[in-house]
């Protein structure tokens, strides 16, 4: 296999889980940002790594990696869960004060379990935690291990 042909093949940076992207190839007016919410992998099919976009009108589409751009700095991440946090304690507080109200509480609990999932979908991470728990699902951090082997704890 020519090596050259692989270069012109491959999209940098290729797309992640969680990354703000946007297709290639449409008239500016019908650009518009999505969010990588699934990536299915086919390492045997040249090109045949597929990724699901969810737009903010709640449809999807699947593209391969050479039809995307990543929006690079779309937001900051540490920001966004820290906001996010936030609301989700307060939500709590609510349903905590709603008590006895059980339309409210029900309402409120709607709100904070969508709070929790759109958290968990769109930033990979497990607000009851914070981003930097080992039980973050962020793909940035998937390349690091999450406990030492045994080899390892016998040395510290």
């Amino acid at each position: 296999m020519h090596f050259d042909l692989i270069d012109s093949i491959i999209v940098e940076p290729l797309p992640r889980l969680h990354d703000v992207v946007t297709s290639q190839g449409l008239e500016p007016f019908e650009q518009r940002p999505g969010v990588v919410t699934c990536v299915y992998r086919q390492p045997h099919i040249e090109q045949g790594d597929r990724y699901r976009v969810e737009y903010r009108d709640g449809s999807t589409e699947w593209y391969g990696a050479h039809e995307l751009t990543v929006i690079t700095d779309a937001f900051s991440r540490v920001d966004l869960i820290a906001d996010l946090t936030s609301v989700r304690v307060l939500l709590f507080q609510a349903i905590t004060n709603a008590g006895r109200h059980d339309v409210l509480n029900a309402k409120l609990s709607a709100l904070f379990d969508q709070l929790t999932a759109t958290a968990r979908t769109y930033l990979g991470t497990d607000l009851d935690h914070g981003p930097d728990h080992p039980g973050d699902t962020n793909a940035d951090n998937q390349s690091q291990p999450e406990h030492p082997t045994a080899e390892e704890g016998d040395q510290a």
